[in-house]
């Protein structure tokens, strides 16, 4: 219950005892205007059981302390101990009660009277002031309700989320061990697949290892006693024709065809021997190849086929008769038969007599040259060759014809093209030497085992007996043996420097 202040309030309601009577009751016309606010006081009382309203005109009444309205001859008082409102008499310092009696009634009161801009503005805003607060708690309450609703919503989706994410990650776990054992297996495999293939290929390095060892032995055991003696036969064939242009140049070989070689003695026979024995090296090594790889060891295939093109050099006589200054020569035009061959001979032996070997005769000479013992090949010995020379029934016996007509009566002036070829022999033999020490691996080019002819081997070639003249004929010999070589050798040729 709300009690209100005089003043503030649009009017008073006075609660009575029944069968209470009022005296001075005024109409509106009786009302007594003054500068106070006149309002007009409802009392509310219960007369024989039942509510009764009665209205009064009423002022303040500002003579007294008290908070009062004066309502005919009572007053209607703000008591402020009791906080209520009750009648007091005008005339008399009693309060009104029921007929004839006294006492204190309290009074309930409400104001009622024109209304201001204030009180309606008060009122308005009262009244909205209700509505916001009803709307709040009826927005307030619906919020809640909504919140509540969708807490529980959220709830429920976050329970079906969790729960869909738990099948999810079972299932992802699921298919990541399948995946996983599946790599597993296949990485196993791969890898069984890969050790097999490296120990396949262990097995397969030891064997060519132990393949390669046991070859290179064996080469080692069968060349090095080979290469040994091909390097001494090298350097008597150089000493023999360092020999042969000393000779010539004293005057011991005669341009005639007299001298150390008309014989056939011990200068002959050795010359021959020297000359033709660095055939049995290419030979022997031919035949005790055979089952050899020599791929395995390039050094000693590269001295292999440096021996190969000795060899084959005996047959060059054609080749470098045609090299500048060209030589005129045709041994063919004089063949066995021929009614003119002795007088062809004899007006012009540089020309028609052979001053070469068919490679025919050189494979015989070769195998007439090689010796065995104790199951080793070898080049037989001066003696050995010497005995068989002079016997006819001997298989070198049976070539010393062809030995004969290629060095009797030899003379670098008579023989113009064997003297080439012996030039660019030695030459040759000098590059076979020049690889003795040379480390293994990759062999050298051929500018490094064949340099260019200096004077010094000029000299040791002169056979010219007139000084001015020798060494222009001996190095220009060797120039041409020099380029010969570079075109026969281009099998031999490393990469340019």
């Amino acid at each position: 219950m709300l009690w209100a202040v005089v003043g503030s309030t649009a009017g008073v309601v006075a609660a009575v005892p029944d069968q209470q009577q009022y005296h001075g009751v005024l109409a509106d016309q009786q009302l007594i205007r003054s500068n106070d606010r006149p309002r007009l006081l409802r009392i509310r009382h219960h007369l024989h059981g039942q509510l009764h309203w009665r209205t009064f005109i009423a002022k303040p009444d500002g003579s007294t302390g008290h908070r009062q309205v004066l309502v005919g001859q009572h007053h209607v008082i703000r008591d402020d101990y009791l906080k209520n409102w009750r009648l007091r008499s005008q005339s008399e310092d009693r309060h009104v009660g029921p007929a004839g009696s006294a006492g204190n009634w309290p009074v309930r009161a409400t104001w009622e009277g024109r209304m201001t801009a204030k009180i309606v503005v008060a009122l308005i805003t009262a009244g909205a002031s209700l509505l916001v607060a009803i709307f709040s708690a009826v927005y307030a309450k619906i919020t809640q309700m909504r919140l509540a609703h969708l807490n529980h919503q959220f709830d429920e989706d976050l329970a079906h989320l969790r729960n869909q994410f738990d099948k999810d990650l079972a299932h992802l776990n699921h298919q990541f061990d399948e995946d996983l054992s599946r790599q597993k297996n296949r990485f196993d495999e791969d890898l069984a697949h890969l050790n097999h293939q490296l120990e396949e290929q262990r097995a397969e390095r030891n064997a060519r290892r132990d393949y390669e060892y046991e070859a290179k032995k064996r080469l080692y055991a069968e060349c090095e006693p080979i290469l040994f003696e091909a390097m001494e036969l090298a350097e008597n064939f150089q000493r023999r024709v360092i020999s042969l242009a000393r000779s010539a140049r004293r005057g011991d070989l005669s341009p005639d065809g007299t001298g150390w070689l008309s014989a056939r003695d011990y200068y002959f026979k050795s010359t021959v021997f020297y000359i033709l024995a660095p055939v049995t090296s290419f030979k022997i090594l031919q035949q005790r190849l055979t089952a050899i790889d020599l791929s395995l060891e390039p050094m000693l295939e590269y001295q292999y086929r440096l021996l190969k093109h000795i060899f084959n050099s005996y047959s060059w006589d054609h080749g470098l008769s045609r090299e500048d200054p060209t030589l005129d020569y045709d041994p063919d035009a004089v063949r066995r038969g021929n009614p003119d061959r002795d007088r062809m001979l004899a007006n012009s032996p540089q020309r028609y007599r052979r001053q070469g070997l068919f490679l025919g005769i050189i494979d015989q000479i070769a195998d007439a040259l090689i010796a065995t013992s104790e199951g080793a090949y070898h080049c037989k010995s001066l003696g050995t060759f010497s005995l068989e020379f002079d016997s006819p029934r001997s298989q070198l016996g049976e070539l010393t014809g062809e030995l004969n007509e290629l060095f009797e009566g030899f003379h670098p002036d008579l023989k113009p093209v064997l003297w080439r070829v012996l030039v660019t022999q030695y030459q040759l033999f000098g590059a076979f030497l020049r690889t003795r020490g040379l480390p293994g691996g990759d062999p050298p080019d051929l500018q490094t085992i064949l340099p260019l002819p200096d004077g010094g081997e000029a000299d040791k070639l002169n056979w010219l007996r007139q000084d001015h003249e020798a060494g222009t004929s001996a190095m220009a010999c060797l120039l041409i043996g020099h380029s010969y070589l570079l075109e026969q050798l281009v099998d031999l040729a490393g990469p340019p420097g």
